[in-house]
């Protein structure tokens, strides 16, 4: 059977677009890969190459607020000697920099050329982080004496101090304390604000202005030679004068109200009813609190939700609540807690592989659980330390993580933010690249304007009419019958099936396929076959996009639809056997 000539040229590239558009396959929700949070795709990108601190272990750590920086605490070994160190790092640092260096070239008569040229190099120690704080430790065969830093690390609001806490420990004198220090950021100077005695919880003011923290009595008397120990009870600090109030015999579960003039907490685990302490006037009334939570938790840094770890037959799992109506939103298995992202929109924590996930609090992710990486683990330290932090900076797209494939594409990312973790006794930062989702991920989010689902549309019908022209080209120029499935006949032809649904309505088919019996496209003169409809989409109300046995795709509008659709009717001239 001979082929027209339009068909014969058209086939060889045809088939080349086809397989190339095999490539841009359309996703459905749980294929697309990262995160969906808001407006944006969250996808993890790489680890830090550089690494942080000098060896040892590091047993604290904790975001700088508005900055792109870290504060942590370590225990590392130098020379034989112990020291306990805190120290800031340059995020940004870490991974490789641009930096113009001078290149020299040597030509053919030896002589030497010197020019600049930009490359990306690794920073030393000493451009990466700085040391705020170091003390000395002394050791015994299988523990440690003296004083040492310990995590957590609490940064005040304004990004000007730290909050820590200093243990100091003596085994053979059964003497072991927990204070707790403010450190300026800027000139490292530490100021103590307990002796000799165990601090529980510590929390800032939105303001600064304030430290609230509970203190317990040590487990057993100071030595002489130490300052008189802080008596047991609720305190709260004024960082800038250094003086202490104590406000009540004790506390847990501090939380400040959003102007910073109220601290709500409970006296102790059987208080239903909790306390409210005035800043401003000094006094203690009954104040409501939510529900108590008989599980380890997190509440989001918004005050919504609260992410709450419980034990069942089954196994653990997590439950995201909302805490002013204690409405369930995620249940998923789960071996410890993690993090909130500053946004209070997603929730880093660990599955019951142990392996660092993420899931979502809103749209169509909700509830799904993304893998972030594989090197991620639980650090088994003491119940009060964070396991894993996400930053609250949102790097600038001019930064982005060069390394990763959004480096090529900058319209496409949207920065990105960092997890924080301690695996193997290694702190560890892991880059998490934000972007903005593709039109087929859109399309499948069901989150298409009016306009970009019409050009999706033309685009599947492109390919659609490229399918059967290719299914032709393999059946001598045959088109497949009418009376099948079509989708299900030149399936291999297409790169999904999705093509023949309306965007972002997965199993809602839109094409009708036009063509009537078994039609030969190569008795189809060139002239008609750009003017025979062999398949249309038109479920708009001011037309529709129409495929002909050329391969074009046209926009009709409503009132010449019925016209143009006459027109199959010609398809009965060109049946097999006709």
């Amino acid at each position: 059977m001979r082929r027209s000539g339009w068909l014969a040229i058209a086939l060889p590239a045809i088939a080349l677009l086809v397989s190339l558009a095999v490539a841009a396959e359309r996703m459905r929700v749980t294929d697309i890969e990262g995160l969906v949070s808001g407006a944006l795709v969250v996808e993890p990108a790489e680890m830090n190459p550089n690494p942080i601190g000098q060896g040892g272990f590091a047993n604290g750590f904790a975001f700088a607020p508005g900055r792109a920086e870290l504060a942590y605490s370590a225990i590392e070994e130098k020379g034989g000697q112990l020291t306990s160190v805190v120290r800031i790092v340059q995020v940004e640092r870490l991974w490789t920099v641009p930096r113009q260096q001078m290149k020299t070239f040597v030509d053919r008569a030896r002589r030497k050329h010197t020019f600049p040229e930009n490359t990306m190099v690794n920073l030393p120690f000493a451009e990466r982080e700085r040391e705020l704080l170091s003390l000395k430790i002394a050791r015994s065969a299988d523990s440690l004496l003296g004083q040492f830093i310990e995590g957590p690390i609490d940064w005040s609001p304004d990004g000007t101090r730290l909050a820590i806490y200093a243990v100091t420990e003596d085994p053979i004198k059964s003497y072991t304390t927990r204070d707790l220090w403010v450190v300026d950021y800027a000139a490292g100077k530490r100021q103590p604000l307990t002796h000799s005695a165990w601090v529980t919880e510590a929390v800032w003011s939105p303001d600064s202005k304030w430290l609230a923290f509970a203190a317990e009595q040590a487990e057993v008397k100071a030595p002489r030679s130490a300052p008189k120990p802080t008596p047991p009870g609720l305190w709260l600090a004024n960082v800038k004068s250094g003086a202490l109030r104590r406000i009540g015999e004790g506390g847990i579960d501090l939380e400040w109200s959003a102007r910073g003039n109220r601290l709500k907490f409970r006296r102790s685990g059987d208080d239903e009813r909790g306390r409210e302490y005035d800043a401003e006037t000094g006094k203690t009334a009954p104040g409501a609190l939510p529900a108590m939570v008989q599980f380890p938790y997190e509440i989001s840094p918004d005050g919504r939700y609260v992410a709450i770890l419980q034990d069942a037959p089954e196994g653990r799992h997590l439950e995201v609540r909302e805490r002013s109506t204690n409405a369930r939103l995620v249940n998923l298995p789960a071996e410890a807690l993690g993090c909130w992202h500053p946004d209070s929109r997603m929730l880093a924590y660990f599955d019951n592989n142990c392996t660092l996930v993420m899931t979502s609090l809103e749209g169509p992710h909700r509830g799904h659980a993304e893998k972030v990486s594989a090197e991620a683990e639980i650090h088994l330290v003491a119940p009060f330390h964070p396991l894993v932090q996400w930053s609250n900076q949102i790097v600038p797209p001019s930064w982005a993580f060069r390394q990763s494939r959004y480096a090529q594409n900058p319209e496409a990312g949207e920065g990105g933010s960092w997890i924080a973790l301690i695996s193997h006794g290694q702190l560890r930062l892991l880059g998490l690249a934000h972007r903005k989702p593709q039109i087929h991920e859109r399309a499948a989010l069901g989150w298409l304007t009016p306009q970009e689902e019409r050009s999706v549309v033309c685009s599947n019908m492109k390919q659609i009419a490229l399918g059967l022209i290719m299914y032709a080209g393999d059946y001598d120029t045959s088109l497949p019958p009418s009376y099948s499935r079509v989708n299900e006949v030149f399936g291999p032809y297409v790169p999904t099936q999705d093509l023949f649904d309306r965007p972002g309505y997965p199993k809602r088919p839109v094409f009708r396929y036009l063509a009537r019996g078994v039609v030969r496209l190569g008795g189809i003169k060139d002239e008609d076959s750009s003017q025979l409809p062999i398949g249309v989409i038109d479920y708009w109300k001011d037309g529709g996009y129409v495929a002909y046995a050329d391969g074009h795709v046209q926009w009709v509008p409503r009132e010449e639809m019925e016209e143009v659709l006459l027109r199959a009717q010609e398809f009965d001239r060109y049946q097999r056997g006709k």
